[in-house]
């Protein structure tokens, strides 16, 4: 994507967008290859950022004890409560937060009672980092809802904007996240592509990704409802919805609504968010826990903001100060004991460790062993790790196969309905690109792909047959393992 030969990439897998993809290409770049110091930067920076930015809206909204239970409850989330991979590992939806408190920050100073006298300009950077939430993943643009309710009952209502400001703030905003997109429409439309995004966007997640999962088995029993990160997140809801109407409860005509939103709109658009995220992260059908990361800064302001209304209004007294740092204490508490139980337990587990050395996996052995550095590689399965880790360049644009075999992830389905959900067109790329690359080793991964192995496929077998010889290094790993002939393991016939 950095030197310009693929596209943007929008993943119709786990509907991530360009904007995500990009930030790891950067950091590889920067960092050089391997699974731990690009991935470990980015995540820190990530949850650095949302918190940050965070605060610093509840700071500009007044509401400094709610922005601090927020980094505290996001703090804990991820760091204790989510597993390592999900809390503290670099998924979109990591990046997703961080823009989107950016643009709530940018919201609460275009409209905020605090706001700059550069109100039209701090919506238009508002628009751009929404924007940008949803093309690392695309439930970021679910925040349109919320965010846009604020920016619509502020233009009709609020006293301290001027005729000239309720017209250009709400077009700033709709300019600002309108303009990031487009420039991905244009980007596809200027290589004659429109039709791949579509495919990509639309026409796999509705009716290939979401429709095999809508026969796959749901949250049956009442055990998994309970485990269920989503029905964790309903059981708030009838806190979240209280905390979302009570400004209202005054409201005896319609025409009153706008005003009560527009003198409340950090409360209640941060609580409709809260609302809405949960569901907005269970769309996909996979109840995974770095799905919820988007919720959790949401979910912490709506706990916060309870906290702020029990302890009532902010004086300047110091009594006040007291009370509201006592108010933190116990969930400064649970946080750091939590944090050091969970850091003593990756000090003692094997398995953490291992993560820190991917790079001496028994894989990336096996490829410094038969292959040059220069060689490039091709594994089939959803299984990309190789590639950085072991610091090989694929072989094909399909870093993971479940586009060209037709495997939905985590869908156990027969392999009959494999060939109506392969992407049209991929394998010709496919055949195209591995005849041109050439690769030094292929590894497949049928366990990462539904127990599909690259031997069903002919072109494939006869590829492996013709110019690869088999080697056993990686059969103990379930996975088998060709070099191409030419090398000291493998000599040309």
């Amino acid at each position: 994507m950095l030197e310009g030969s693929f596209l943007p990439y929008v993943d119709g897998v786990s509907h991530r967008g360009p904007l995500f993809y990009a930030s790891v290409a950067l950091a590889v770049r920067v960092f050089g290859n391997g699974t731990w110091l690009p991935v470990r930067a980015l995540s820190l920076l990530a949850i650095a950022a949302t918190l940050a930015f965070g605060f610093w809206a509840a700071w500009g909204a007044r509401r400094s004890v709610a922005g601090a239970v927020m980094m505290l409850v996001s703090a804990g989330a991820l760091c204790v409560a989510m597993p390592l991979d999900d809390g503290l590992g670099y998924n979109s939806e990591q990046p997703l937060s961080a823009l989107a408190m950016a643009s709530l920050t940018c919201l609460v100073f275009a409209l905020g009672s605090r706001a700059a006298s550069r109100r039209v300009a701090w919506a238009a950077l508002s628009g751009v980092a929404l924007s940008a939430s949803g093309l690392c993943k695309q439930t970021g643009f679910a925040l349109l809802l919320p965010f846009g309710l604020w920016i619509a009952c502020a233009a009709i209502a609020a006293p301290e904007l001027s005729p000239r400001e309720r017209r250009a703030i709400p077009s700033a905003f709709a300019l600002g996240v309108t303009l990031p997109v487009l420039a991905l429409v244009v980007r596809y439309a200027a290589a004659g592509e429109l039709s791949t995004l579509f495919y990509y966007f639309v026409t796999y997640n509705t009716r290939v990704y979401l429709a095999a999962f809508a026969g796959s088995e749901g949250l049956r029993e009442p055990a998994d409802a309970l485990r269920s990160h989503f029905y964790v997140f309903l059981a708030l809801a009838p806190l979240v919805l209280a905390l979302v109407l009570t400004p209202f409860s005054g409201v005896t005509r319609l025409r009153e609504l706008p005003r009560a939103y527009a003198d409340n709109g950090f409360d209640t658009t941060v609580g409709l968010a809260a609302l809405i995220t949960p569901f907005v992260a269970n769309a996909s059908l996979r109840d995974l826990d770095h799905y919820y990361v988007q919720v959790v800064p949401f979910a912490g302001f709506a706990l916060g903001i309870a906290v702020e209304r029990v302890l009532g209004e902010s004086t300047p007294s110091r009594r006040a100060l007291i009370a509201r740092c006592a108010a933190l204490l116990p969930l400064i508490a649970v946080v750091e004991l939590g944090w050091r139980h969970r850091a003593q337990s990756f000090r003692q587990d094997p398995g953490v460790q291992e993560r820190f050395v991917t790079h001496d996996s028994a894989i990336c052995r096996f490829l410094e062993k038969n292959t040059d550095p220069t060689d490039t590689l091709f594994v089939w399965g959803f299984f990309p790790a190789p590639y950085t880790a072991c610091n090989r360049r694929p072989a094909s644009r399909y870093v993971y196969t479940t586009f060209v075999s037709g495997y939905v992830p985590h869908v156990h389905d027969s392999p009959a309905n494999d060939a109506a959900r392969a992407a049209p067109g991929s394998h010709a790329i496919l055949e195209a690109e591995l005849a041109k690359a050439r690769p030094g080793a292929i590894i497949d991964v049928p366990l990462t792909l539904g127990l599909r192995s690259l031997w069903a496929d002919d072109f494939l077998r006869k590829l492996v047959e013709s110019d690869y010889c088999e080697l056993p290094d990686l059969k103990a790993l379930g996975m088998r393992a060709w070099v191409r002939r030419g090398h000291p393991a493998c000599p040309a016939r």
